[in-house]
């Protein structure tokens, strides 16, 4: 639970100071006790996969695990005071610092071990940077009632982010055993192409949700209007990025990746048509574990493996396509339930939901029809303008 007690300082805006403490103790006393699981089990794990030097490499990425919590109340701080800028400059300069070291590592002779030095690296200078940026020393006290209910809170919110990467990893684990390893890299290149689009018009706006959200847990009216601002904001972003990777998904990973990995292109165009769960999926849990719900969020994250499994598991019969077709069914048979959570927990209507999503929508869709459009008409005169003989010179 070592990244729990930074979710939780955020999305709480009644913490006190000795509440902070207290978060910071149990941080790093999660972080030590996750770490030295991980170590235990780094000898066991290398027999069982048969793969030498594995337990080496688990030995050192557990400290990571004891070193991530000794900066993430300091980092929780610095986002419930809306101050990303210095948090986005910390995560750079750790970026750069740890892939030198990495690079001189493995330039150095170290093989393997520069990717790991990188890595701890990394934690090691983000944490460092996050005591800089925000000038809090925790005290030595402990309180027991805030522990209790930290304790609780980290372990619903731990337990849906394991769901939630369990069922994209499981829908790989799924696809690699009924269809072979060919699709799983297949899936996985539409997959990453996801996760850059994801990172880039998504993860900023969930950063941001959550200490928006948690400042406003008794003012349901304000609420909406901010779940409204934020929502169009974020589809007028979100929408026409993933449109437009409708769009070029099949040219572009025959370029960047190859001829032979266009249905990867097709799988991408396939997952793209699952923005508005997407969307929505960006800001109801948020607002929910803003709200002081995170026992539903769980629920919600359970209820979403649950069924993604099972799709997966009949969609996988009918190859690759099929299984991300089951998954896409998956996100919007289950989205009347969270706009009906949603409004009950959050006092949030679906009219807020969809008013906030619409108009970019339609602009998003109206942009990808028209350049498939376009493409389709021109793309014919530009093969047979390419065709055509060079006219010859006058000393042909």
């Amino acid at each position: 639970m070592p990244g729990e007690s930074q979710t939780r300082w955020s999305s709480d805006g009644k913490l006190s100071e000795k509440a902070a403490d207290t978060a910071f103790w149990c941080g790093l006393a999660g972080g030590a006790v996750f770490a030295s699981i991980g170590a235990a089990l780094a000898g066991p794990l290398e027999h069982f996969f048969g793969v030498p030097g594995l337990a080496h490499a688990l030995l050192l990425l557990s400290s990571v695990l004891a070193i991530t919590p000794l900066g993430s109340i300091h980092a929780a701080r610095l986002t419930r005071t809306f101050g990303f800028r210095s948090l986005v400059f910390r995560l750079l300069t750790a970026t750069v610092v740890s892939s030198a070291i990495g690079i001189g590592v493995a330039l150095a002779g170290g093989g393997a071990n520069g990717m790991l030095a990188q890595r701890i690296s990394a934690s090691l200078v983000f944490a460092a940077g996050a005591w800089l940026a925000y000038r809090w020393r925790p005290r030595l006290r402990f309180d027991r009632l805030e522990g209790r209910a930290l304790l609780a809170y980290g372990l619903r919110s731990m337990a849906s982010q394991l769901l939630l990467q369990a069922n994209g990893r499981a829908i790989d684990l799924i696809a690699g055993f009924l269809a072979g390893p060919v699709a799983v890299a297949t899936l996985r290149i539409a997959n990453r192409c996801v996760d850059v689009l994801i990172q880039v018009a998504v993860a900023p706006f969930q950063q941001a949700a959550l200490p928006l959200f948690s400042r406003m847990q008794a003012d349901p009216a304000v609420r909406r209007k901010t779940y409204g601002d934020l929502g169009r904001l974020s589809a007028a972003i979100i929408y026409p990025a993933f449109a437009g990777a409708f769009v070029v998904a099949p040219d572009l990973i025959s370029l960047i990746f190859g001829e032979q990995w266009q249905e990867a292109g097709h799988l991408l165009q396939l997952i793209c048509l699952s923005v508005v769960a997407l969307h929505f999926n960006i800001l109801m849990p948020v607002v929910l574990s803003a709200s002081g719900h995170p026992g539903h969020v769980l629920a919600w994250s359970s209820l979403q493996f649950l069924v993604g499994i099972a799709g997966a598991a009949l969609g996988a019969h009918y190859g690759i396509a099929g299984l991300v077709i089951a998954n896409l069914a998956r996100a919007y048979l289950l989205l009347p339930l969270g706009w009906a959570l949603l409004s009950r927990k959050a006092a949030i209507g679906l009219d807020v939901v969809i008013g906030s999503a619409l108009q970019p929508l339609l602009a998003s869709v109206l942009m990808a029809g028209l350049t498939l459009v376009v493409a389709a008409v021109l793309l014919p005169f530009c093969r047979l303008s390419s065709a055509w003989p060079a006219p010859c010179s006058q000393d042909c």
